[in-house]
């Protein structure tokens, strides 16, 4: 009777193991990772009038070959407006960062259009990138943290007279978190709007106006179609430190259950024993 009792907890163990755990993404497109070349840039002008800095750099990891970075200040002077990629003193490595001083406020943008002007946005210079990849239906973003409650604003372009975006808002210090929108969520900024399979430019900003001091970080940005994930694909998954803890919550307390089931079967066995 011990030994059932046991078996059955193991069972059940196993059965809520192999329950989906997390999202994955199948035959996704990673618009950007952010793990590659580094970018830093630093307005130092003074506003009003706003004024702008703005850099861009080849790299092969990210769609269009081209990340584009720009900064510009709406109100106050030096000290410094920083937006980076990969990481640098005002943000940790490898993320996309926008981090503005105190009395600072800015707003910042990263885009890929395949072109090396960080200050023109090329509408058709992907020249047809597919995001959708076959299956993809959603905008995955890796948020990774934020001081201020912030509007993320993303935008997708097929031309200048077809485009789509879409706006959310994300509370103060929300942990590190995957936000994923369907594609059919955006809203028509044009035309028709973006078409997804045939996409000519990309853009997301991070607005820190009203929000002196602004600290933000944003982990990747890419496509996918959330699918379940049984504990053995997690580690594939490019959320999988979020999902870490999780997991730690889901494996302790069973843990303990074992345990204190273990301790029962063997108090019972030594009492029959004793018998």
């Amino acid at each position: 009777m011990n030994n059932r009792v046991l078996s059955i907890l193991i069972i059940l163990v196993l059965l809520l193991a192999a329950l989906p755990a997390s999202p994955a993404y199948a035959a996704e497109v990673m618009i950007d990772d952010f793990n590659t070349v580094h970018q830093n840039i630093i307005n130092t002008g003074s506003s009003p009038p706003a004024t702008r800095a703005s850099s861009s750099a080849a790299m092969g990891t990210v769609t269009g070959g081209w990340q584009s970075l720009a900064i510009t200040r709406t109100i106050g002077a030096a000290p410094n407006q920083v937006a980076n990629a990969s990481g640098s003193s005002a943000a940790p490595a490898l993320v996309y960062g926008h981090s503005q001083d105190p009395s600072q406020e800015a707003y910042s943008a990263v885009h890929w259009d395949g072109n090396s002007d960080p200050d023109t946005i090329n509408p058709i210079g992907l020249g047809g990138v597919d995001l959708v990849n076959g299956t993809n239906t959603h905008v995955i973003l890796g948020h990774y943290f934020n001081d201020w409650p912030i509007n993320y604003v993303m935008t997708v372009w097929t031309d200048a007279g077809n485009w789509s975006y879409y706006s959310f808002p994300v509370l103060a210090f929300t942990p590190a978190t995957v936000f994923v929108i369907p594609m059919t969520s955006f809203n028509v900024g044009a035309g028709t709007g973006a078409d997804f399979e045939n996409v000519g430019a990309i853009r997301i900003e991070i607005d820190g106006r009203g929000k002196a001091g602004l600290d933000c970080q944003l982990d990747y940005f890419m496509t996918g179609t959330p699918t379940a994930v049984t504990l053995s694909d997690l580690g594939a998954s490019p959320d999988a430190a979020l999902f870490q803890w999780q997991l730690a919550g889901f494996l302790l307390p069973v843990a303990a259950v074992l345990g204190l089931a273990g301790v029962g079967v063997w108090v019972r066995m030594r009492k029959q024993d004793d018998e």
